[in-house]
């Protein structure tokens, strides 16, 4: 009885023994819960973001000790657990670049509205039916956009070319340069189009002209037309 009664009380010993060790365990892992929390809530904040930013650029100099033992520590809490690859996404998606729109709009539409016959080599295209022209700058006279402001542009330009012995070559000029081009098939209807993104510069020109056949027709009413817009101001 009495050595039934001394086992009870080692097995009661031994499991309170246990129960304490699991509670320091559980102890020692949410302390380690609580302090991935308050890392994460740093990360978040701004005055972190700076600190974060110095501590991280090559040329980082040696008197910003706080950034850089703060990624120590960073480093040292986190090297073990296998969530660093999540919390970094999650810091680079919160620092995404977002493309912000121009303080002034710039954007124009214009087509011709009747066909155009007879056109010359190096001859411009005038598109003489506006749609569009935010800013002001496409000029319906000459054919000519002028670029109200400077930045990053889309350009589309569009001929139909009607039934002719000759081909349709047409170029479009940014400041004396050829940066696109655009062919048409001779003796059958085609219509050809040409999309692209381009620096321009305050006042520099962009138009469209006949390349290099004289006579040239270009079909009108609505088919052939020039549109760009500003994407973003520089």
């Amino acid at each position: 009885m009495e050595k039934r009664l001394s086992e009870v009380e080692d097995r009661e010993i031994a499991l309170t023994q246990q129960l304490l060790t699991q509670t320091a365990e559980i102890d020692a892992l949410r302390a380690t819960v609580a302090r991935q929390e308050a890392r994460i809530a740093l990360l978040e904040s701004t005055d972190y973001e700076s600190n974060y930013k110095h501590a991280t650029e090559p040329d980082v100099s040696d008197t910003d000790e706080v950034g850089q033992q703060e990624l120590k520590h960073l480093e040292s809490d986190w090297s073990d657990h296998k969530d660093i690859a999540e919390i970094s996404t999650r810091i680079l998606s919160q620092k995404r670049f977002v493309l912000s729109p121009p303080e002034i709009p710039v954007a124009f539409s214009a087509f011709l509205s009747i066909d155009l016959l007879n056109v010359s080599a190096n001859q411009a295209i005038i598109f003489d039916n506006v749609l569009t022209n935010e800013g002001n700058g496409y000029h319906s006279h000459h054919g000519l956009f002028v670029a109200p402001q400077s930045g990053l542009y889309v350009f589309t330009v569009t001929i139909k070319h009607p039934t002719q012995s000759l081909p349709s070559h047409v170029d479009v000029v940014h400041d004396s340069k050829v940066i696109a081009r655009l062919h048409c098939e001779s003796n059958q209807y085609e219509q050809s189009s040409h999309s692209f993104i381009v620096n321009v510069k305050f006042g520099e020109e962009v138009y469209v002209i006949n390349r290099n056949y004289n006579s040239e027709h270009f079909a009108g009413y609505m088919s052939s037309s020039f549109s760009g817009f500003l994407i973003w101001q520089s």
